[in-house]
């Protein structure tokens, strides 16, 4: 577990991006200028982030598609007396596409949660102890 005990690092974790497939870190907040309790939701929300993994988004827009093609085929005429093995594949191409950019759009979310929480936090320290500008929102 990493504690995070500055600006300077606060800093870091949000400038931080995706690139590892290692297990996402857990962090611990110590700043003095948040209570005790406020460093404690920080951790809390700052962790349950870092640890999704974006399935549900990438099984609703699954569910969602699985629909979306099983209506469009029946829509423009198709019947299960023509459905062939190409139809098939077809199908579950577009269904692993579905699911791929759901599983992206929902860590992308997630990312952009942890982004917008350290973002809120910020204004709530004190800037000059360090070299960096006040972020603008």
């Amino acid at each position: 577990m990493k504690t995070v005990q500055s600006i300077d690092e606060l800093l870091e974790l949000k400038a931080a991006r995706f690139g590892s497939f290692r297990p996402a870190r857990k962090y611990q907040f110590e700043l003095a200028e948040l209570t005790p309790e406020e460093n404690e939701r920080l951790g809390v929300l700052i962790n349950s982030y870092g640890a999704e993994c974006g399935c549900k988004a990438g099984e609703l827009l699954l569910g969602f598609g699985a629909l979306l093609l099983v209506t469009l085929y029946f829509t423009g005429g198709g019947s299960f007396a023509t459905l062939r093995w190409h139809s098939w594949v077809a199908f579950f191409c577009w269904l692993a596409l579905f699911a791929v950019v759901g599983k992206t759009a929902g860590l992308l979310w997630a990312r952009w949660k942890m982004d917008r929480l350290i973002a809120r936090t910020l204004p709530k320290l004190d800037l000059t102890q360090t070299g960096v500008a006040a972020p603008q929102p």
